[in-house]
């Protein structure tokens, strides 16, 4: 059992006192029952309260209100540590997964799994405690009940052999339902995604809109579904427990007075017994499925981390000091370079290659070519960010070949693709000074939209030409020998863009920058010092142009 192994990982002194506070805390438990029939046939028998009885029973009461209270408090914070832990673990082999790998596992269904999933955690393993503690009780008011009437512990004990087999029986169709729930749930998430990123597109287009809205009512439904089966199998399973006690209970009262002896001297003592046992017996039987629920979320997640990154993989606070022999290159050198997409159906994915060029440090080189010639795709594998399946990569006569190497080599770069992220703080920039970025901001003409204060941007709604302003400043800030723009100007207006190609640009090769370029822009090629031009993911040319 996932969950099993996953609490297992927790300190061994914080489980034994976890146990030996739940198992105290059942024996108190079932020390109260005894104290209570007790003192109530006493009571019958018309005799009076002693302090003794007090004592017993207040001491049985605190042992378990206090050993309750503790092994909870401690359940909570081993869980919460242990949780706290798996999603550090998770994020942190995330960041180092190849990005090919993190998109097939899909974005919205990996946001849902760890803060969901977890959350369900945080709430199951203080019932797991309660359920220990259930079967002490149990076990200890079996005990008592032998004393009391041992052909009334038959009866239930046949009675519970019974419903047993019952439970397995829903249990396996519960986990199986789980499980579908829990893929039913990421397929319903994933569909809600388009209807939020796609906002634009959607109002501009009603059928589309419908066509989109039809697919998430569909899932909907599924879900649905699934829930309302799971939910039924869920209520047989309460109602399977209140069955079973019912029917010990009538067995007791009708058959036995019947057929036993001495039974109406103890009836008052047995059903209160009976209750108390079968009360433990059905909670665990109704928190199985919640049970069952987390471990099929658990072994998601786990499933997850096997996927991404080997906990061995290189720390990306080692790629800082991985590039040190890199930072004096002379040129990069691709030889006979081929990537091609991964797709989940049968058709092949879009490759590029074999394509062989060198960049020499400090150039200026804009690739050019309709759009899906291959572009980004081959910028993305300049940059490291998409490991070639065909050719080598190096920097002067070091090719890149190991995960040390490669992270190393990517620290070279900064960049503002296409679908570049701009975060509200610069993160890893904390030693720049507001006045330094707030310099840039007015040369970039933002000025008057946007400030830097305390650490971070005063705000990020800005066009998106605007936002790719504060993204090449943040890349400039960086301060990388390799600057990789991907279609920066596209959503410039006309005076901004001219800048960047007349001033900005130069500007940065001066300092020593080695720009490489995806643009349209053939009114400015005379900025570049190459221009390379693909056409269905090849290099079908490259010239200098005239200054």
């Amino acid at each position: 059992m996932t969950l099993l192994r996953f609490i297992l990982n927790a300190p061994r002194r914080d489980l034994r006192a976890m146990i030996l506070l739940s198992l105290l805390s059942g024996i108190a438990n079932a020390a109260l029952i005894v104290a209570i029939n007790e003192i109530a046939e006493r009571a019958v028998q018309g005799q009076p309260t002693t302090t003794l009885d007090i004592i017993w029973y207040l001491g049985a009461f605190l042992l378990f209100f206090f050993g309750n209270k503790y092994a909870l408090l401690r359940a909570t914070k081993v869980i919460e540590s242990l949780l706290r832990d798996l999603r550090v673990d998770v994020m942190d082999r995330l960041r180092r997964s190849d990005l090919p790998q993190v998109d097939r596992l899909g974005r919205s269904s990996l946001y849902t799994m760890i803060s969901e999933q977890t959350n369900g955690l945080s709430v199951v393993f203080p019932l797991l405690i309660d359920a220990l503690q259930q079967s002490v009780l149990m076990i200890m008011a079996l005990i008592y009940l032998t004393f009391l009437l041992p052909s009334a512990l038959i009866v239930f004990a046949c009675a519970t052999f019974v419903g047993a087999l019952i439970y397995m029986t829903l249990q396996r169709r519960i986990a199986a339902q789980v499980s579908k729930l829990i893929n039913r749930q990421r397929h319903f998430v994933d569909g809600m995604d388009p209807l939020m990123q796609g906002a634009k597109e959607l109002r501009l287009n009603a059928k589309r809109d419908d066509a989109l809205f039809e697919d998430i009512k569909q899932r909907s439904v599924e879900l649905n579904k699934t829930l309302v089966r799971t939910g039924d199998s869920w209520t047989e399973l309460m109602l399977l427990g209140h069955g079973v006690t019912h029917i010990v209970i009538g067995f007791i009262i009708f058959y036995l007075p019947q057929h036993g002896s001495g039974f109406g001297t103890v009836s008052f003592q047995v059903i209160p017994v009976l209750l108390f046992s079968l009360g433990p017996l059905l909670r665990i039987a109704t928190q199985a499925p919640e049970f069952l629920q987390i471990d099929a979320g658990l072994g998601a997640i786990k499933a997850v981390q096997s996927q991404l990154a080997q906990p061995d993989a290189l720390d990306p606070e080692d790629a800082q000091s991985a590039v040190e022999p890199f930072l004096d290159f002379s040129k990069i050198t691709l030889e006979d370079i081929g990537y091609r997409h991964v797709t989940t159906g049968d058709e092949p994915g879009f490759a590029i290659g074999p394509i062989s060029l060198n960049i020499k440090r400090g150039e200026v080189v804009f690739l050019t070519g309709g759009n899906g010639s291959g572009k980004s795709t081959l910028l993305n594998v300049i940059a490291g960010l998409l490991q070639p399946g065909d050719g080598t990569i190096a920097l002067d006569d070091t090719k890149i070949q190991t995960p040390k190497e490669r992270a190393g080599y990517r620290e070279l770069f900064s960049s503002v693709f296409v679908d570049y992220h701009l975060f509200d703080r610069m993160y890893g920039l904390e030693h720049v000074s507001d006045a330094e970025v707030n310099q840039l901001i007015d040369d970039m003409g933002l000025g008057g939209v946007t400030r830097f204060e305390n650490g971070q941007f005063t705000t990020l709604n800005l066009s998106t030409g605007q936002k790719k302003r504060l993204a090449l400043i943040v890349s400039i800030l960086e301060d990388r020998p390799i600057l990789l723009l991907d279609e920066w100007s596209a959503e410039q207006d006309v005076m901004f863009r001219d800048r960047f190609y007349t001033s900005i640009i130069p500007q940065l090769a001066t300092s020593g920058k080695t720009i490489i370029a995806v643009t349209h822009d053939e009114k400015y090629w005379s900025a570049a010092d190459r221009i390379m031009k693909f056409d269905m993911g090849r290099m079908v040319s490259t010239s200098s142009p005239a200054k």
